[in-house]
C-alpha cells in the first residue's frame, strides 16, 4: 500500500515508507524541509490501516489540507497538503508501481497491511542515517 506526497512544486516527492514519518527543520526529522515557515517538529504523516493521517505537532505556520487549517486531518487519494510553503499532492500506488486512482480496498480477512515492508527509494537526494532510516532534504 505504498502512498506519496507529490510535491506540486519543484520540490521532490516525500515516499511515505514507514509507518510514521516526521517531517520538519530539524536533523533528527525523516523528512527534511528548509524553511523559514517550517518548525523544528513541523507534523508528523502516519500509515494505520490503509489510511493516511496528518498532525500538527504544534508547529508556528500550521498545516493545510485542501486550503484548510487542521490539527489533524485523515487524509484521501488527491488531498493537497500544504507546509510551510511546501505543497504535495497524496497518491497512493498500486503495488506494481503505477498509479491509481483510489487507495487499495481494505481487506479485514488479511492479517498482513504490508506496512511493515520497506518501500525501495531511488531519489538521489536520500542520505542513510547512523540510526538505520533515512533523511530526505528538501530545499
Amino acid at each position: 500500500m505504498p502512498a506519496r506526497l507529490i510535491s506540486t512544486g519543484n520540490g521532490p516527492s516525500i515516499s511515505l515508507d514507514k509507518p510514521i514519518v516526521l517531517l520538519g527543520r530539524q536533523d533528527e526529522c525523516d523528512v527534511i524541509l528548509e524553511s523559514r515557515k517550517v518548525s523544528r517538529k513541523h507534523c508528523c504523516l502516519a500509515l494505520i490501516n490503509q489510511t493516511v493521517l496528518i498532525r500538527d505537532l504544534g508547529s508556528t505556520n500550521g498545516i493545510s489540507v485542501n486550503g484548510k487549517r487542521v490539527e489533524s486531518a485523515t487524509l484521501s487519494h488527491g488531498d493537497i497538503v500544504s507546509i510551510g510553503g511546501h505543497s504535495f499532492q497524496l497518491r497512493w500506488d498500486s503495488i506494481s508501481g503505477s498509479q491509481s486512482r483510489s487507495p487499495p480496498p481494505s481487506s479485514s480477512a488479511s492479517s498482513d497491511s504490508g506496512m511493515d515492508r520497506p518501500v525501495p527509494i531511488s531519489d538521489p537526494s536520500i542520505k542513510p542515517l547512523s540510526s538505520g532510516g533515512n533523511r530526505l532534504a528538501i530545499a
